[in-house]
């Protein structure tokens, strides 16, 4: 396999996962096939919430009204910095208006690859509650 396309599969696994699911979803009618999108829907999910690479942390600094500009891994953890981590689990749950007011702009999605991201999360967490309902009916 070539160098480049070995790391690239290292560090965007999900995104491949996410195209291999969207084509599975048209054949679902077999146990097997949605137990396969269950199992894929998990993976995309746990890919994007933990793992997906270059994302904004975002997290507040110190100094009011500014924001933490170091990369994260997943839309919920944070930066290298503990509390960051803790800061942008908060912030998705409790919301970023919450903390700072009404009258700020920063919110989850900001970037185009952050909304990417959560896009694609909120489809396979979709994607897992539906499969697992059809196979809930289906035994």
């Amino acid at each position: 396999m070539a160098k480049w396309l070995e790391r690239w599969l290292r560090r965007y696994w999900g995104y491949a996962l996410l195209v291999l699911l969207i084509f599975l979803w048209p054949n679902v009618g077999d146990q097997f096939v949605i137990v396969m999108v269950l199992v894929l829907s998990i993976a995309t999910a746990s890919y994007f919430m933990f793992q997906v690479p270059g994302l904004p942390c975002g997290a507040g600094n110190r100094k009011e009204g500014t924001f933490c500009r170091n990369n994260s891994r997943g839309l919920l953890l944070g930066c290298h910095i503990y509390q960051h981590t803790w800061q942008r689990l908060k912030f998705v749950f409790l919301g970023y208006a919450f903390r700072y007011g009404w009258d700020r702009r920063q919110r989850i999605g900001q970037t185009i690859r952050e909304g990417i991201a959560t896009l694609a999360l909120i489809a396979t967490i979709g994607s897992t509650a539906i499969a697992g309902i059809a196979l809930a009916v289906k035994k």
